[in-house]
């Protein structure tokens, strides 16, 4: 079991890493930090429609990877191998 904690201590650490990066780079600190001129703030796809696509492939790749990880676990644990 000792395997299963360092892999989710690890997806954990990627996770909150991830979070933090996304935190510091919203659209609310891009208009702040005056480099991009507002310019890309306007445009219509920046906004919800483009940051709902990009949850759902995120969702859907945590999912994918937890089903990745109950297979190799049901594989590791059956006796026919």
């Amino acid at each position: 079991m000792k395997w299963m904690e360092t892999i989710f201590a690890v997806l954990l650490v990627w996770f909150g890493t991830t979070v933090q990066a996304a935190a510091q780079t919203g659209p609310g600190q891009m208009g702040q930090s005056g480099s991009t001129g507002g310019s890309m703030m306007q445009c219509g796809m920046m906004g919800g429609p483009m940051m709902m696509a990009g949850m759902a492939f995120m969702l859907l790749v945590v999912v994918l990877l937890v089903l990745a990880i109950l297979a190799l676990v049901k594989y590791l644990r059956s006796e026919r191998r």
